[in-house]
């Protein structure tokens, strides 16, 4: 008897982020520069948000970035935007590929709450 595949959450938040994987999935259509500026490297809206990390996570992201770039020669160098997209958006799709439960009884009242959370719908005992 074959297994069946685990059927996607109807739940919106995760048809909303299905939504915004596939659109970051496709190939932009390339626009010309309008004038002096920096690069664009995507085409996707974006919105500029502030950020506030702790000193530690900035250094963390900075060895990240310097980890990804002496992988292989042809890695680029991260920006810390870029490296926290794309962990937000790997998250997310996994999340939607494993339907991940999110998360169990206990109430989130802040960050600490939300990191134990992960880490348990992930299958890992966070560090108390």
């Amino acid at each position: 008897m074959k297994s069946k595949r685990q059927k996607p959450s109807s739940d919106p938040l995760f048809d909303q982020l299905t939504i915004l994987l596939d659109q970051l999935d496709k190939d932009p259509p390339v626009l010309k520069r309008k004038g002096p500026g920096r690069p664009t490297k995507h085409q996707a809206h974006t919105t500029p948000v502030i950020v506030h990390l702790y000193t530690s996570q900035v250094h963390w992201l900075d060895q990240y970035a310097d980890m990804i770039a002496s992988m292989r020669p042809d890695n680029a160098h991260l920006s810390r935007a870029e490296i926290i997209r794309g962990l937000l958006l790997g998250l997310g799709r996994f999340a939607i590929s494993v339907n991940l439960p999110l998360p169990d009884d206990r109430p989130i009242r802040s960050e600490r709450d939300l990191q134990h959370a992960l880490a348990r719908s992930l299958g890992t005992q966070p560090k108390r």
